[in-house]
Parts: structure tokens; sequence; C-alpha cells
């Protein structure tokens, strides 16, 4: 009888004990999973205001950028303030382009510009878009608003990188 009560002792311990082992690895592997998309979202955002400071602090690079020679992308003429055909070139750029100037090779970006009664803006007959919507099954979303001035009208500038889904 003892031998029986001792082995239903040991089945009962090594039960407890793979149980316990096999909740502390599903925490933990929570835990790293949450802790690598918090540390994707804060390298999105901060890529996302880096872009957006790029585009209204300076004029790119170099000066008279175009798709074939662009280093930097950027679409002011003073801080703040849009320079239309520096915006127009942006708005004509390829994504592949502009996705490579920006370095963000793992994501995707959407551009907008709205006036402030929230209707999009034209520039010359063309939507102030550039770059691709975020769609449903997108893994992270990172939005930045921007007011600036173009033709002396404040505007809300919409900037957006997403993740897609692998």
């Amino acid at each position: 009888m003892r031998g029986q009560i001792w082995s239903l002792d040991a089945i009962a311990s090594i039960l407890i004990f793979v149980s316990a082992f096999l909740l502390l690895a599903f925490a933990w592997n929570n835990a790293q999973v949450q802790l690598m998309e918090r540390q994707t979202q804060l390298h999105l955002e901060s890529r996302v205001i880096g872009i957006s400071d790029s585009l209204l602090r300076t004029p790119g690079l170099p000066l008279d950028w175009n798709a074939g020679n662009v280093q930097s992308i950027g679409i002011i003429k003073e801080e703040n303030v849009i320079n239309q055909t520096l915006l127009i070139r942006f708005l004509d750029l390829p994504e592949t382009i502009a996705k490579a100037t920006f370095g963000i090779s793992d994501a995707a970006y959407f551009f907008q510009l709205f006036d402030i009664n929230g209707s999009i803006r034209y520039v010359n007959d063309q939507l102030a878009v550039s770059g691709t919507a975020p769609h449903q099954n997108a893994t992270l979303i990172v939005p930045v608003v921007r007011f600036v001035l173009l033709d002396g009208d404040p505007v809300k500038l919409f900037l957006t990188l997403w993740v897609p889904r692998d």
C-alpha cells in the first residue's frame, strides 16, 4: 500500500510541476510578444515624427530634388509653409522611391492634406494624397497630424505609417 501512495504522490507532484512550468512558459512567451509589439510601435512613432519633421522643416536634398536624384524629401519653402512645387513632386514620386528615401522598408506610409473643414485638399487638380491607405489587416497603425500653411491657408497634414500583416 505504501508503494501505491508514494507513486500517487510522485505523479501528483510531477503534474503540478509540469502545469506550473507550462503556465510560466506561456506567461513568458506572452510577455515577449507584448514587448516586441511595443518596441515596434515605439520605432514607428519615432519614424513617423522624423519623416514629418523632414517633410516640414527642410526643402529636401538636393534643394531642387526630383525622382531621379532625391536624397531627402522636403516640401517646404520655410518652416511649416508648404512649397506647392515640391509638394507636387512628392505627390508624383513613386511610392518605392519615397519609402526608400524615408528608410521604411518594413512599413508603408499614407500622406494626406485636408482643409480645416475636413475636405481633402487638391493641388493643381490633383488630390493631395500619396502612399497606400492602411489595410484592414494592418498589425500596427501610427498616425501623426501637423498643421501647416498651403497657399496661405491652414491645412492639416496627416502622415500615417502602418505595418501590413505578414
